[in-house]
């Protein structure tokens, strides 16, 4: 981009919000479930915490009757923390772009306003998680 003689930059696209992952017995992960802006390249890492849940949770069922609670649970469980990360993300890309009125361009007010937003993505503890999901995966059994 750069060795062009008038870059203008470049789009940035993002799905916003998903309202669901999952219906009956279709679910969605990854990319075609959470598409994030790519400011703290926290895309990947999601969809492998995604392929994790979803193998525990689809570990678990017995029969083909288990698949909507699993699905169910995985929903439950993933969507919120996705989309906590998405809204992150394009704070982040704010904040790298000057955007953010309260902290500008000023390197204190950006190390400050950052690091809680990639601490969240660095935090998150798996074996919690996937029990998460588990108590939820019961949960929408009894249901």
């Amino acid at each position: 981009m750069l060795d062009q003689e008038a870059p203008q930059g470049y789009s940035i696209w993002e799905h916003i919000s998903t309202p669901d992952y999952s219906n009956a017995r279709v679910c969605i992960i990854g990319d075609a479930a959470h598409t994030a802006s790519p400011w703290q390249g926290a895309g990947a890492g999601l969809a492998v915490e995604d392929a994790l849940i979803i193998g525990s949770l689809l570990g678990s069922i017995s029969s083909s009757k288990e698949l909507e609670a699993a699905f169910q649970a995985f929903d439950a469980v993933r969507r919120p923390r996705c989309q906590a990360v998405i809204d992150s993300s394009k704070e982040a890309g704010r904040l790298f772009c000057g955007q953010n009125p309260d902290v500008g361009t000023s390197a204190d007010k950006l190390g400050n306003a950052l690091g809680p937003l990639f601490a969240y993505i660095e935090e998150l503890d798996l074996v919690a998680h996937k029990q998460a999901a588990q108590n939820e995966f019961q949960r929408f059994l009894r249901s």
